[in-house]
């Protein structure tokens, strides 16, 4: 028997699944330590990581340690299987660690389960529901005998048991990682001289979730969409491999870096936080349910403070164009993702939000108020941006989106990225800061249409209520980057590309469709279709274009694809030169910058379906 002389008690099996509970949260602990090993260079950070999550799974625990308890005290009469009961409470929390990918044993037992449904999943649950059962029966039979040799009770044979098991998780496991030791920065490449003669100015626009075979293509057959035609008529244009997983701020930021997600560092939207643990948490261990899972159910305990944020552009591990471009040209930064608080460049940075939630003027206004503002930079371009209106967005504008007949309640969320794209004002205020600024390079985020496609998708094309919504955010768009074209003029090179497609028939691009590339100047080759670039050749297109050095730590750079877009005339008056890297940073900042727009960022993200 399991305890002692007699049957097992039911506080038994809240007590062995609560013991096994921490246990496993103590192993989990260490499996995020290896993931995240700038966490141990701050001993209060360490500790408390261990107790949220020892203290987690205790409790988490503790729910199958009442369900065993019932089923205990409903077995009472039946000792042996009592007993194993209350073994198989404190087996299975060791046993689903154990399984855990990140403990190495190389076991997808764990993930099979995991990936089933319906019948199957029961199927399997059952089986291993009986398999724990078995085992505990012959645990509980051994520790029995192991406790009449000793002349002891097994209430004190299975501490001891659990005391070992803890030592040997940590032998097994092992310590977790020390932070890298910070490098020393390296010096920043030698730049040639810059010619007396600057190179045509480099505009990259980027289009978040832009379509090419569905949208843009079909339209501009039909006769609409007079920009992008004008684009694919004057210059070279394609589909863009896209990365996965397809999260607009890790695509962003390797548009704009030329590096994977594991090298820049921004792998979400959003990270992970615990109260009282300073620094980010960037993942935790897989099939822990810690991964956009959990996390939500705790953010609605009553007094529970927020535990996910936006990643913020200090947190980002790889210098960006703007970074690399501005050693030798004036440069700018309007309103790209990631890019909050605004960094001090050679030239000027206005912080982009996500989609419609932008860092507008009131937002501006509060986040200089707080944060010395960190909106902008220099702090007095603020007198060059768009200041508030009370006139608003005209209705007329909105009715075309929302189709002739239908209305709207005013608070309906799908009016938001209306209002807002309407109201943005990119095409105003990106010339006008080129101009002020005499930038040689600029990125901006221009009007969205990613929200558009998971918002009204499933109205599209049917007649009703938004279903001329997609396209008319795309003839928008098209009118207004006209416009831009119009103002830059014929002598600027432009790079309008998309971090990702979308997949109309299921309504999402989770398997990572290709976006669109439209670039017009006089490096590019009229009328040609390039198709075979990815995001990984932008960045080593725009230094090739301003002449500047390409760095063998750009994939882009390495493979050249991007020369298929280039006139040989442009590529023979522009010979490469290679160095080994731009690279200065050397510990990036693992705490994320609040800002005004937190909790609207959030919002959309739950909206969009990308976080729950």
């Amino acid at each position: 028997m399991i305890l002692d002389a007699r049957t097992a008690r039911p506080v038994d099996a809240l007590l062995a699944a609560t013991a096994a509970g921490a246990l496993a949260g103590l192993g989990i602990a260490r499996l995020t330590l290896e993931l995240n090993p700038h966490l141990a260079d701050d001993l209060s950070d360490t500790l408390l990581l261990h107790l949220w999550l020892v203290g987690g799974y205790a409790s988490a625990a503790a729910v199958l340690g009442g369900l065993g308890a019932l089923l205990v005290a409903f077995l009472r009469r039946r000792r042996r299987l009592a007993d194993a009961v209350v073994a198989l409470c404190g087996l299975a929390p060791v046993v689903y660690l154990l399984l855990l990918p990140g403990m190495g044993l190389g076991s997808e037992l764990l993930t099979t389960l995991l990936a089933s449904s319906g019948l199957g999943l029961a199927l399997r649950l059952a089986a291993a529901a009986a398999v724990l059962l078995a085992a505990g029966w012959g645990l509980s039979t051994s520790l029995a005998v192991v406790a009449r040799r000793l002349r002891t009770s097994v209430r004190v044979v299975l501490p001891v048991l659990w005391g070992l098991a803890a030592i040997a998780l940590f032998v097994l496991v092992g310590p977790a990682a020390p932070p890298p030791a910070a490098a020393a920065p390296a010096t920043a490449a030698e730049l040639p001289p810059a010619p007396e003669e600057p190179p045509p100015r480099v505009v990259l626009l980027l289009i978040d979730g832009a379509d090419l075979d569905d949208v843009i293509e079909p339209m501009v057959a039909a006769g609409e969409l007079p920009a992008f035609a004008r684009m694919m008529r004057e210059g070279a244009w394609g589909s863009l491999a896209t990365v996965e997983p397809t999260l607009s701020a890790l695509v962003w930021t390797t548009i704009i870096t030329g590096k994977p997600a594991a090298e820049h560092g921004i792998r979400h939207f959003l990270h992970f936080r615990l109260p009282g643990v300073r620094q980010a948490i960037y993942e935790f261990p897989l099939h822990t349910g810690l991964n956009f899972t959990f996390f939500p159910l705790l953010e609605k305990v009553p007094g529970m403070p927020v535990l996910r944020a936006p990643y913020t552009s200090n947190m980002r591990r790889a210098e960006a164009l703007w970074n690399v471009v501005g050693r030798r040209y004036r440069v700018g930064a309007y309103r790209w993702l990631v890019s909050w608080p605004a960094e001090e460049v050679n030239g000027f940075s206005v912080a982009g939000g996500l989609g419609w939630v932008q860092f507008d003027a009131h937002a501006r206004y509060e986040a200089g108020k707080e944060l010395r503002g960190q909106a902008v930079y220099p702090p007095a371009l603020r007198r060059l941006l768009r200041q508030p209106s009370a006139d608003g967005v005209d209705p007329r504008t909105v009715a075309a989106y929302v189709g002739e007949g239908h209305e709207v309640a005013p608070g309906d969320l799908r009016l938001h990225p209306i209002v807002g794209g309407l109201a943005d004002p990119v095409a105003e205020e990106l010339p006008r800061l080129i101009a002020a600024f005499d930038v040689r390079f600029a990125a901006a985020s221009f009007y969205s249409v990613d929200p558009f496609h998971h918002l009204f998708n499933a109205f599209r094309d049917r007649g009703g209520i938004f279903s001329d919504a997609i396209a008319e955010r795309y003839r928008f768009d098209d009118a207004r980057l006209g416009e831009v074209l119009d103002v830059l003029g014929d002598e600027t090179q432009v790079i309008v590309v998309s971090d990702h497609g979308y997949d109309f028939e299921h309504n999402h691009h989770t398997y990572a469709p290709p976006g669109v590339f439209f670039a017009r100047g006089p490096a590019f080759a009229a009328g040609r279709r390039v198709d075979g670039l990815s995001v990984y050749d932008v960045a080593p297109l725009v230094l090739r274009l301003l002449g500047m050095p390409l760095p063998d730590d750009m994939p882009g750079a390495r493979t050249g694809a991007y020369r298929a877009a280039l006139t040989a005339e442009f590529l023979d008056a522009s010979p490469a030169v290679r160095i080994p890297t731009y690279e200065t940073l050397s510990a990036p900042s693992h705490e994320s910058v609040a800002s005004p727009k937190d909790d609207e960022i959030r919002e959309v993200l739950k909206s969009l379906g990308y976080v729950e």
